[in-house]
């Protein structure tokens, strides 16, 4: 799951337009859950387009696996016989999908390539996502997840945060400067030859790539929910792929948690998840005529229809004057027409 502690709580701004005249405002409040999302993907500019991380990603360093699933690697039958050998088949095809400086180097360098175009604040974001999960993990009260006793928890916990927040820095990575990155942290490596082998580099790494791709699909599936007329054939085409595990508490009964995106939009009103006319950014309609997410975009677009429609009544006016003179027969034929008519006698 995405973390998103690091957004406020509060409404975003894209959720509703304000009213233009002062008073008791009506209206329908966005869904918390819902604002937090539209915050997150209205960090990224709705003209700009995101680029798939997660399909290069995972084919080229196997990042999606788990810890637990790093040994279990593709090995030849025969060498799976010899423990030894098994081994070093195993840290070898390790070695060459994922781990290793160079491999190491390059994963970095694709993630801050993607990033490069974005927002400081979004790559902030994206970085440090892992950072705010361990620290929403360690205020948390989930000691039954743990052998070890609270204390020993938090100390395990701030090590990983503080290893995390060292990669972060030394490697410049929130500056975004791709050729940086590959620099300081090839050096960074060559100073600490154990933090390739620890799973925080790599945690830091697949969150970030996490975050990234979850901000992209959620921001493809909002534009397709605002873009579903229920009255339309369109509903039918519409179904969007969301997620759900499985558990079973305590008790021995199965719970159903759906992902984050799916827990947001769960049973509220599609219509008023809209697109604004003017800057193309998703937010949630607080009133149902709302077609801007803000009032300085109400404000662009109210000016925009002005200026239309004065045009048109002008070129009303001139097309009514031209009728009125030709049916006068004070209208004379423009030079172009009067040229023509000269070449075709002559």
């Amino acid at each position: 799951m995405v973390s998103t502690d690091s957004i406020s709580d509060s409404t975003a701004s894209g959720c509703q337009e304000p009213s233009r005249k002062e008073g008791v405002v009506r209206l329908t409040p966005c869904p918390p859950k819902l604002a937090v999302i539209l915050e997150l993907v209205n960090l990224v500019s709705a003209k700009v387009s995101m680029q798939d991380l997660s399909a290069p990603f995972s084919r080229r360093f196997g990042l999606g696996i788990s810890s637990e699933e790093k040994n279990m690697l593709d090995v030849k039958a025969e060498e799976i016989k010899d423990t030894k050998k098994a081994d070093l088949a195993i840290l070898s095809d390790y070695e060459e999908r994922i781990g290793g400086v160079k491999n190491a180097v390059e994963a970095y360098t694709l993630v801050a390539s993607f990033l490069e175009p974005f927002s400081e604040r979004f790559r902030r974001f994206v970085w440090e996502a892992e950072i705010v999960h361990l620290k929403t993990f360690r205020d948390s009260d989930a000691d039954w997840i743990f052998s070890r006793n609270k204390n020993e928890r938090v100390k395990a916990l701030n090590y990983r945060i503080k290893k995390a927040q060292t990669i972060i820095e030394r490697c410049d990575l929130v500056a975004g400067a791709k050729e940086e990155v590959g620099v300081k942290l090839s050096q960074l490596l060559k100073k600490d030859e154990e933090l390739l082998g620890d799973d925080i580099f790599w945690d830091v790494i697949r969150s970030a790539e996490d975050n990234y791709t979850f901000i992209r699909e959620a921001r493809d599936k909002l534009r397709r929910i605002g873009n579903v007329n229920p009255d339309s054939l369109s509903l039918r085409l519409f179904p969007v792929k969301t997620f759900a595990t499985l558990e079973v508490d305590k008790q021995g009964v199965i719970r159903v948690n759906q992902d984050q995106f799916a827990a947001a939009v769960d049973g509220i009103d599609s219509t008023r998840i809209r697109e604004c006319k003017v800057c193309e950014r998703a937010f949630w309609a607080g009133r149902r005529d709302s077609m801007c997410c803000s009032s300085n975009c109400a404000d662009k677009r109210r000016k925009r229809q002005h200026r239309a429609r004065y045009k048109e009544r002008l070129l009303a006016e001139w097309q009514k004057d031209q009728e009125a003179a030709r049916d006068k027969g004070k209208l004379r034929p423009s030079r172009s027409t009067q040229n023509r008519k000269q070449r075709r006698s002559t």
